[in-house]
């Protein structure tokens, strides 16, 4: 079995870089790496100290992708009680970037803006022909809101996969949805709990699905 949440889920199955969404999709992590490498701390090639400042915007261009406008407008980010913007970005999704060294962070960009699943023999470019050439049990699940990857996009490349069984996760959390640790914020859309989810049968109980990809092999 293969797969993963976001990119764990691309590297498994997703063509990240083809489809519709592909242009906004690479605005977004183009303006990530633009935060990192105009810090001072950048030298062109890595960084001589914690780029703290090109953090501080890269968390803020996170938070405000990754979760959804309902997110916020449904006051959740205040679940713990009040804060500003400001600080909910600074306690909540800044130290998770701090803890990676900042060039795996450029990495990871570098890596997704590449991906792209029909490129090179034998597809040389042609989508439809890659995810038709799948064989394998294929799951495809994509959050209600989420930002990177909407649900028109997800099912139109679903249904290029043969058989593939498409599925909508019922969440304000945007890309985060089915994360474990906010399990209530979501749920999958046929209305099942997490634990008895078919989509995953070797998995449900352990891994709710998040934007995954997996493939089951037959």
């Amino acid at each position: 079995m293969g797969g993963g949440p976001s990119r764990g889920g691309g590297e498994a199955l997703l063509p990240l870089r083809h489809g519709p969404h592909l242009p906004h999709n690479q605005l977004f992590l183009l303006s990530l790496r633009q935060a990192l490498t105009a810090d001072p701390h950048w030298t062109g090639e890595g960084f001589d100290g914690e780029p703290l400042q090109g953090l501080c915007t890269f968390a803020l261009i996170y938070a405000s992708w990754a979760a959804s406008q309902r997110f916020y407008g449904e006051g959740h980010h205040l679940a713990e009680g009040p804060i500003s913007l400001g600080d909910y970005v600074e306690t909540r999704w800044l130290p998770a970037y701090r803890r990676h060294d900042p060039r795996n962070l450029i990495a990871m960009l570098d890596t997704w803006l590449a991906h792209d699943v029909a490129a090179g023999a034998p597809h040389q470019g042609d989508l439809a022909a890659a995810l038709g050439s799948i064989r394998a049990r294929t799951a495809v699940v994509a959050g209600r809101h989420d930002l990177y990857f909407t649900v028109d996009d997800m099912a139109t490349e679903a249904a290029l996969i043969p058989g593939a069984q498409f599925e909508v996760i019922e969440s304000v959390l945007g890309h985060r949805a089915g994360n474990p640790a906010t399990a209530r914020l979501s749920r999958p859309s046929c209305g099942r709990p997490w634990s008895g989810c078919g989509l995953c049968p070797h998995r449900s109980e352990l891994f709710p699905l998040s934007f995954i990809s997996a493939a089951f092999p037959s």
